[in-house]
């Protein structure tokens, strides 16, 4: 096999609009010089070849544009590096190849279908769409959308306005402030230190798991039906909590007095502490409803043990879809 390489650079403006359709590449996307894009591409193939038989690269200075299309071809571990300038516009599309996008601010539409996605140090309104491999996000503060059919979505230190939609794969969010929305069907949900002031989490068959921080006032909505969900709430919360599940249990663990009632089958709690600055409102159908302190007992151990659905997540990961 010959290794090949090739750099490009175009003089672009800021805010430079780069469409990117890739099928088997790795993409990674920086930020770079404000009137530079620059391209560094590699590949493994067993001829020679050049660079317009394996992508084809057009740049429309008049709309400071840029198109990139990978070609077919029988190329291996092919690298797409795309420095643009602050503030650009990236959409991209990448079938099976993974993406990185790294330190880049601006507006940004990332679409895969069995390529692992992640992102990290964003500044701006990114959406992240995914069928088969995993999102992550890291570090970053705006506008974000993650959503995925059967990869696990895990977002951490995001500030703004976080949404994420799953069908079966699981969702993790951990040191989140803002505001924060979570959609699942069959994937498990998993909120950690969650200082956001606005949450609202849904699931159907899956568990929620949310454990709060210590913050003074939001509001935030839990609605489940099959599923099971877990509140953990530290001991200073100025809370006001209802919640009401039909068929499942319903348990309090946390300090203080609360009025209860069962309505056609109905359990339903509401107790406050403090100004109730937090409001927190919890209705399940089938599943129970557990709210408990955080940070105690075999609750901390069994948040320090979330390491090992990671590792089995990374270990999904790197499986063809088709033997998953």
């Amino acid at each position: 096999m010959l290794n090949m390489e090739k750099q490009l650079e175009y003089t672009t403006r800021a805010g430079v609009i780069a469409e990117i359709y890739l099928q088997n590449m790795e993409l990674e996307i920086t930020s770079g010089e404000v009137d530079q894009t620059k391209l560094d591409l590699r590949w493994q193939a067993e001829d020679k070849m050049q660079l317009e038989d394996v992508i084809t690269i057009e740049y429309m200075e008049d709309e400071n544009r840029l198109k990139i299309d990978e070609k077919k071809s029988n190329i291996k571990d092919a690298q797409l590096k795309l420095t643009i300038p602050p503030e650009s516009k990236v959409v991209a599309e990448n079938t099976n190849g993974s993406t990185e996008l790294s330190q880049v601010s601006g507006r940004h539409i990332i679409r895969s279908e069995n390529g692992s996605i992640f992102a990290r140090n964003i500044d701006g309104e990114i959406q992240l769409k995914n069928e088969n491999g995993s999102i992550s996000l890291q570090n970053s503060e705006g506008k974000f959308k993650l959503k995925s059919e059967n990869g696990s979505l895990k977002a951490k230190a995001v500030s703004g306005e976080l949404k994420l939609s799953n069908v079966n794969g699981a969702s993790k969010v951990v040191q989140c402030s803002g505001k924060l929305k979570i959609k699942s069907e069959n994937g498990v949900i998993r909120v950690l230190q969650a200082g956001c002031e606005k949450a609202n989490i849904s699931s159907v068959n899956a568990p929620i798991y949310f454990e709060f921080a210590s913050i003074k006032h939001g509001k935030f909505e839990f609605k489940n039906e099959n599923g099971k969900t877990q509140i953990l709430v530290p001991e200073d919360l100025p809370y006001d909590i209802e919640a009401a599940t039909k068929y499942g249990s319903l348990h309090v663990g946390i300090k203080g007095d609360y009025d209860s009632e069962t309505e056609e089958r109905t359990k339903k709690i509401q107790m406050t502490q403090g100004a109730g600055t937090v409001e927190i409102e919890v209705a399940n159908k089938l599943g129970g409803i557990t709210i408990i302190p955080s940070g105690k007992g075999f609750i901390r151990r069994h948040i320090d043990l979330s390491f090992i659905t990671e590792t089995l997540d990374n270990v999904i990961e790197k499986i063809p879809p088709e033997h998953r």
